[in-house]
């Protein structure tokens, strides 16, 4: 984004916004996932609300710190692509919500039938 945008500065400065602990407190109410910052995941903040096991993710980055990211399987950006797609194709209007449906659905047993 920063290298090819035409507004660094902006994008830099959408950048340090998102990621102020105001922001994503506000992003995160409803604890559906684990925040990017750290300091973020606390038994508190879980105590009612939250992922279970929520504390795995950033205990498993300190037991074992060679741990890197996890690549997405090789279908997600099939499955992507045929979601928006159709999703897109469904909205257009009422009579086309079952064809795009059937579209998707062809769409997803293809993706997911691939070995790559």
């Amino acid at each position: 984004m920063l290298r090819t945008s035409e507004r660094q500065d902006e994008a830099w400065e959408f950048v340090k916004y998102a990621v102020r602990r105001d922001v994503m407190t506000r992003l995160f109410q409803k604890n559906r996932t684990t925040p990017a910052r750290r300091s973020m995941p606390t038994a508190r903040r879980y105590a009612t609300t939250g992922p279970a096991h929520w504390d795995v993710f950033y205990d498993t980055l300190d037991r074992f710190p060679a741990s890197g990211p996890i690549p997405a399987p090789p279908q997600v950006a099939a499955v992507d692509l045929a979601l928006t797609k159709h999703t897109a194709t469904a909205l257009g209007s009422a009579g086309s919500v079952k064809p795009a449906l059937r579209a998707l659905q062809r769409d997803l047993e293809r993706a997911m039938e691939r070995d790559t």
